[in-house]
């Protein structure tokens, strides 16, 4: 990131305290999941939608989101607890931004963060 250390963490916490609204914990994401882009689904779905003449292989997708990714996949014990946290309902941004009380209060009551909430919830019940 450009604006250095002390940005690359809070985008990097942003990230995953987001992330969080995923189906399953971040932790479990991999570039296995990277694997399922195939050919086809590049040349049918993403070529058409290009407007300049580069044309990306599966492989050049897959080594280069990789490339962005993969950095943000590796957790911390924090990172990894909130994440686990989430998928069982419990929202704890303040294991992310321990010393940012204001945003983690955002967090904490971020639509889409207490929509996972609920839902993780709800199936913890069924």
């Amino acid at each position: 990131m450009i604006a250095g250390d002390r940005w690359d963490r809070r985008f990097r916490r942003l990230f995953i305290a987001l992330a969080g609204a995923l189906d399953r914990p971040l932790h479990d994401y991999g570039r296995q999941r990277l694997e399922k882009l195939t050919k086809t689904a590049i040349i049918e779905q993403l070529h058409p939608m290009l407007s300049g003449s580069d044309r990306p292989s599966a492989e050049q997708l897959r080594r280069g989101s990789w490339s962005v990714v993969g950095p943000l996949l590796k957790l911390t014990k924090e990172e990894r607890e909130y994440s686990e946290r989430l998928q069982v309902g419990e929202l704890r941004p303040e294991l992310l931004f321990p010393d940012d009380a204001g945003l983690a209060d955002l967090l904490r009551n971020h639509p889409v963060l207490l929509w996972k909430v609920h839902n993780a919830k709800a199936r913890k019940e069924m």
